[in-house]
């Protein structure tokens, strides 16, 4: 009888157990991006994407756009080239994709430029599309030079890793 009994209150309670952890992995699996940090890191070292968070959002069309603060914590002064943003972790772009909206402005040491509304790109070179809510990794490629770079000096290349949930675009303001 005592055998019996043991195994009753071993079964009983291990079921019991057993729900209550699958409940908590079902629960756990929905709600797993709830308070996720937005992601931002650039490399090389001597960039931030500095104090605000990147934000990743979609058009009318889906059209994928993100928009992020770029820093410049180097000792000199770089002037832009021209932006990609690949939905990737690839650093390679296709030819003729990016912007040239920020092309030639400057960011002094110590200080930042928000970099926004830049178009994002498949690794094929056709607009990326998401939709809201969907978690993306995107490698924003910036081109850049050092203010007192040789004249015709190659251009540099920081990338800017961002991982975020993209939200919908309210006002024609994003475009």
């Amino acid at each position: 009888m005592k055998g019996q009994a043991a195994i009753e209150y071993l079964s009983t309670y291990g079921f019991a157990i057993l729900v209550i952890v699958i409940v908590l992995a079902v629960l756990m699996n929905l709600f797993s991006s709830i308070g996720r940090p937005e992601i931002c890191t650039v490399k090389p070292s001597g960039f931030s994407c500095g104090d605000v968070n990147p934000i990743a959002y979609v058009d009318a069309n889906n059209n994928l756009y993100v928009t992020f603060r770029f820093s410049n914590n180097q000792q000199s002064e770089i002037k832009l080239g021209k932006i990609v943003c690949l939905l990737s972790n690839n650093e390679a772009s296709p030819n003729g994709i990016g912007t040239d909206k920020f092309k030639d402005q400057t960011i002094p040491p110590g200080s930042s430029l928000d970099i926004s509304n830049v178009t994002c790109y498949t690794t094929d070179g056709s607009v990326a599309k998401s939709s809201e809510g969907q978690d993306v990794s995107l490698s924003v490629l910036v081109r850049y030079k050092f203010i007192n770079d040789i004249p015709g000096a190659p251009e540099r290349l920081a990338v800017v890793k961002i991982g975020t949930k993209v939200v919908k675009g309210t006002t024609s303001e994003n475009h």
